[in-house]
């Protein structure tokens, strides 16, 4: 099911980085998305320091990975979305009114939580080990009759529209905004 997804990272375009320019600037002149951790903007909560909030989520959701001596800021995994439904303002609009479209072989280097990681979600997969992700949406879905901010949705419209992907184009922008798969992309 994962696979048939894809990965985007949202971003505020206009926000200021530590030496003046913009989010947009720097991806231009410099090619590279930076992490919470090297530019210390965030549309969520600034904690993404060593013993911060988004420090301590890291250590439990990857054993300590991040945390070893030596780690560098841009080693830390970069945060989106998994966009399986194909909408139009990515995965994860509350981040940002941009997006990145990741090319798909980055699926194999993320791990994906249902829900934000500031929650502490428990259900926590992998492109191979998807099944605890899927189980969680269907169960949101079927609690709420909304998915992945779409309104009216059980889980057969739900999964009609997973295995329909293909043959969408894309779906509107406008949505709610806390109902996503988070990715986190490792080594990226």
């Amino acid at each position: 099911m994962a696979t048939h997804g894809r990965l985007t990272l949202n971003f505020h375009p206009d926000r200021l980085l530590r030496d003046g320019r913009t989010v947009a600037e720097a991806l231009d002149r410099d090619g590279v998305y930076r992490s919470q951790f090297e530019t210390g903007i965030s549309n969520g909560g600034l904690t993404a320091y060593p013993g911060g909030d988004r420090d301590r989520w890291e250590a439990m959701l990857f054993g300590e990975a991040y945390q070893r001596p030596g780690v560098l800021p841009a080693e830390r995994p970069k945060y989106g979305g998994l966009n399986l439904l194909d909408h139009a303002d990515g995965a994860c609009p509350r981040f940002g009114s941009c997006h990145l479209r990741l090319r798909p072989e980055l699926l194999r280097r993320a791990t994906f939580t249902f829900g934000d990681t500031h929650t502490q979600p428990k259900d926590i997969g992998t492109l191979d080990t998807f099944e605890p992700v899927l189980a969680a949406l269907l169960e949101a879905t079927a609690g709420t009759g909304v998915s992945l901010g779409v309104a009216g949705m059980d889980t057969e419209t739900l999964l009609r529209a997973l295995l329909r992907r293909s043959e969408r184009e894309s779906a509107e922008a406008g949505r709610a905004l806390d109902d996503y798969i988070e990715a986190q992309i490792h080594s990226s």
